[in-house]
């Protein structure tokens, strides 16, 4: 690979740690992405055949920390979880037709009360409580 950089993609220099002596080793920001700039190609180097891909780096100065990231993410998904917990109420007053008619006939649930202590449960459940 031959990868060519900018003066704002350029990473860090980590030559001095190499494992490989004489080869020039760059750590690029997070979120960095490789783009091909031309057609591959093939080049013989000691004996051997190769292709070779020129690529162009870019690295995105202004792309979120993984904090940032994660946090984010999990605000969409609290986000989601409420709406959810939202919708699940809704659709228990929605049946509250459906309840009282089953109470007519079940005068022992309607004596103790089992359905409020059902809907509670459900509502506490969907929020976390």
């Amino acid at each position: 690979m031959e990868i060519s950089c900018g003066a704002i993609d350029r990473g860090a220099s980590l030559t001095f740690v190499s494992q490989y002596p004489g080869e020039g080793e760059m750590l690029y920001p997070p979120l960095s992405y490789l783009e091909v700039v031309k057609t591959p190609r093939y080049r013989e180097v000691e004996g051997r055949r190769g292709k070779v891909l020129e690529l162009k780096i870019n690295a995105n100065t202004m792309s979120l920390t993984i904090e940032d990231f994660v946090g984010r993410r999990k605000q969409l998904y609290v986000g989601l979880m409420e709406n959810i917990a939202r919708e699940v109420e809704r659709d228990l007053r929605g049946e509250e037709g459906r309840i009282q008619e089953r109470l007519r006939t079940a005068t022992d649930d309607s004596y103790w009360e089992r359905h409020q202590d059902l809907v509670s449960s459900i509502v506490k459940e969907c929020w976390g409580l």
